[in-house]
């Protein structure tokens, strides 16, 4: 490779990723009587010269043990070799036996300079984050079936990274998809899709109406295209994306606001709602694999803030939260769950070596990520974990209890992360449940109102990332089944989020004279129990019976007297009575609303 040394890589792809492997024959006497090219490049023109010219001095006697030693088994060692330039480099010399007359005893040699497979490989790494970048561009997903592992892999890319979202043995995906997440009517092309992946169909396309990239919540029409290729192992792989179908657009205005309700608007981490979904149904349904939930807490976040300003403080989350997903990687997701606090979910980590691995490198990434910023500044972690099946079987116990580490790490003196030792935690834990449930019944609307004010300052950056974070906080924390946006005088549906409502084409019963009777000189009406308007409002009563829906809040949005579209927030269940904090976020969600549609 001396070549490569002395003119540099050039601009061809195999020239870049060339790992030429030098090769000679030598005698007993150490002469090298057969040469390849990539061997005379490298040491010059060596044909008939003696290899040991070439072996730092200070290694030579080791190197003629190494050769006089061979037995006929292949055996290799590494060694400082002098290249043309007369600079000593690190090679892996191996050795085999000379396919030829035995009595000559001649022995092949092959040597690798170790340093140009160090760029080789640097090289390649780059490329393959040059790929994740181009795919992270479209938002790309990308399916793969390995027969080795009987299990397929669906990965979605954003950005630089890429996160998995499905890893199933292949039986267990297709009821996975049969599960409400394939249209009835494509169940014939999910079957011939497994067909075509279970046989290595070299190559297929396959159309499915399906949820599985807006995780159930809109059905698209999208094509699987795939074909199989062979690894350097002999291991056959099934490869391919997942595209939208021909002729299909982009589902407008409904889809985009389902992705940002999924996806956290600012860190474009999952949302709150989203990632605690599927830790719960994974924590659920895994009980094969340990699944770790860790709590991560920026220290001093506020502080952050205040010093240095809440547009700063922003890219520190968006940075954040991108060092989470590198590090993380395969291994799991990461999504947004409060101001400065994130949930990992990581599956199949079941040795604590390899978790306290990756907590390691989550702390010490993101001080790395800042420690140019501004003199006198770093960014710490806090982290608190707890893990199936040791701290619980189900998702509540395993955030308590993760969420109460992350207290003992900040108590501790934060930059740390604790894993959650029942024989250590479990007294104090359990009094600290108890302390929380008075705390969580006396002081809910304190932090409704903190949390308000947190939107409003958001608002002022960003409107309509602001509105979006209002609904998936109403849809988390208020234990609502639906919230539905209806747009312009004809009160078109643009977003209906959560459970699905059975008929929402007839709007009619807001200007009757029942409706307008509850709703008063208000812009809202509130009602807890539907069933108890029936005299008043039976227009209206009847609607949302049929509708399947118990309790609702219905906003206008805009005036009385311009009314440019209509919020409802929607209990399917069972009917409750509304708090007042409930009913004031509704109003002030339509406010918000009222400005951006």
């Amino acid at each position: 490779m001396h070549s490569q040394q002395n003119v540099g890589f050039n601009d061809s792809y195999m020239a870049a990723h060339r790992f030429d492997r030098r090769m000679a024959v030598i005698d007993r006497f150490y002469l090298t009587s057969v040469t390849n090219r990539a061997f005379n490049d490298y040491f010059g023109n060596a044909t008939y010269g003696c290899i040991t010219e070439f072996v730092n001095p200070d290694e030579k006697e080791s190197f003629i043990e190494f050769i006089d030693g061979f037995s006929g088994e292949e055996t290799e060692k590494c060694f400082l070799l002098k290249n043309s330039d007369g600079e000593y480099r690190l090679n892996l010399v191996k050795l085999t036996a000379f396919e030829g007359e035995p009595v000559l005893r001649n022995i092949d040699i092959e040597m690798v300079d170790i340093d140009s497979v160090v760029e080789v490989n640097y090289r390649i790494c780059d490329d393959i984050s040059r790929e994740r970048v181009i795919m992270g561009l479209t938002g790309e997903y990308v399916f793969t079936y390995s027969e080795l592992t009987g299990d397929i892999k669906i990965v979605r890319y954003e950005a630089s990274s890429r996160e998995v979202i499905v890893r199933l043995p292949l039986d267990e995906w297709r009821e996975y998809m049969a599960d409400g997440r394939v249209a009835m009517e494509d169940m014939v092309e999910l079957d011939s899709l497994i067909n075509c992946i279970r046989t290595y169909m070299s190559d297929f396309c396959v159309k499915l109406t399906t949820s599985m990239r807006t995780l159930g919540k809109v059905m698209e029409k999208v094509k699987f295209i795939g074909t199989v290729y062979t690894r350097y192992t002999g291991e056959n792989i099934v490869t391919g994306r997942i595209v939208l179908a021909d002729g299909v657009n982009s589902m407008g205005n409904i889809v985009e606001v389902v992705d940002e309700l999924t996806m956290d608007s600012l860190t474009k981490v999952y949302n709150k709602k989203t990632i605690t979904e599927y830790a719960s149904r994974l924590v659920k349904q895994d009980t094969v694999n340990r699944i770790s939930i860790a709590i991560l807490d920026i220290d001093y976040f506020k502080q952050v803030n205040d010093r240095y300003g809440h547009l700063y403080g922003d890219k520190v989350l968006t940075r954040v939260a991108k060092k989470l997903k590198e590090v993380v990687g395969e291994d799991g997701v990461v999504g947004r769950i409060g101001g400065d606090e994130f949930m990992i979910v990581l599956k199949g980590i079941n040795d604590d070596y390899a978790l306290r691995g990756i907590l390691r490198a989550i702390r010490t990434q993101v001080k790395w990520e800042f420690k140019n910023d501004y003199e006198n500044f770093q960014v710490t972690t806090s982290i608190g974990v707890a893990f199936s099946p040791n701290n619980g079987h189900d998702y509540e116990e395993l955030f308590k209890k993760a969420d109460f580490c992350l207290y003992v790490a900040k108590e501790k003196g934060r930059d740390r992360y604790v894993f959650f030792r029942d024989e250590i935690h479990r007294e104090s834990y359990q009094n600290s449940l108890n302390k929380k449930d008075k705390i969580i019944n006396d002081g809910r609307e304190m932090r409704e109102l903190r949390y308000l004010t947190d939107i409003m300052v958001q608002y002022n950056h960003d409107k309509k990332a602001a509105v979006m974070a209002m609904l998936e906080h109403m849809l988390s924390m208020y234990k609502i089944d639906n919230i539905s946006i209806y747009k312009g005088k004809d009160l078109k549906n643009i977003v209906s989020v959560g459970t699905p409502i059975k008929s929402e084409s007839d709007m009619s019963y807001i200007d009757t004279d029942g409706f307008k009777i509850l709703m008063g000189d208000k812009t809202y009406i509130a009602s807890s129990f539907i069933n108890k308007n029936q005299d008043v409002a039976p227009e209206f009563v009847d609607e949302m019976r049929r509708r399947g829906i118990h309790s609702t809040i219905q906003c206008f949005i805009g005036t009385k007297d311009d009314v440019k579209g209509l919020l409802t927030i929607n209990r399917m269940k069972a009917a409750s009575q509304w708090a007042e904090y409930e009913i004031e976020c509704s109003i002030i969600t339509a406010t918000l609303i009222n400005m951006i549609i």
